[in-house]
């Protein structure tokens, strides 16, 4: 159970629940490759301190990605937009729906043939939102944009 199931509200229901996209994995690991090359080339890979010397920026960033990963919740829930990111340093969004100026998404080629991309949230404060690399984002801005434009009132 998630920091949005904890959260909810008595009567909120979770509508839709996305998170981060496995592409956030992609240069840690080409990191990893290009580090074995590097000291298979060098011939250093008997040498247990390059090793450590050359795999520690690659471990770093997967363990950046890792917790972006497991560490990020973006929900549209019955009664607002809940998003939460980070682990060490939480940053928690909650902005009911009738406080939703307007939800949309950003995707490059990439992001389109692989489903991930950018979440933009207005909201009537004046308040952008941007969340990258969040897996299926047009299904959250269809979602969060229906729940947003039937609070309004008319």
């Amino acid at each position: 159970m998630g920091f949005v199931e904890h959260t909810l509200e008595p009567g909120e229901q979770l509508v839709y629940k996305a998170h981060r996209h496995w592409i956030i994995f992609v240069i840690p690991v080409a990191l990893f490759v290009v580090a074995g090359i590097l000291l298979q080339q060098m011939q250093l890979l008997d040498s247990p301190l390059a090793c450590g010397i050359v795999f520690l920026f690659p471990v770093i960033k997967f363990l950046q990605a890792c917790v972006q990963y497991f560490a990020s919740e973006f929900s549209v829930t019955s009664n607002r937009l809940l998003m939460k990111t980070g682990l060490f340093r939480r940053t928690v969004y909650e902005i009911p729906h009738s406080k939703v100026a307007g939800v949309g998404f950003k995707q490059n080629i990439l992001g389109s043939l692989m489903n991930f991309g950018t979440i933009v949230i207005a909201s009537t404060g004046e308040t952008k939102i941007d969340f990258r690399n969040v897996s299926a984002p047009k299904q959250f801005a269809e979602q969060a944009l229906n729940l947003s434009t039937a609070a309004r009132p008319t």
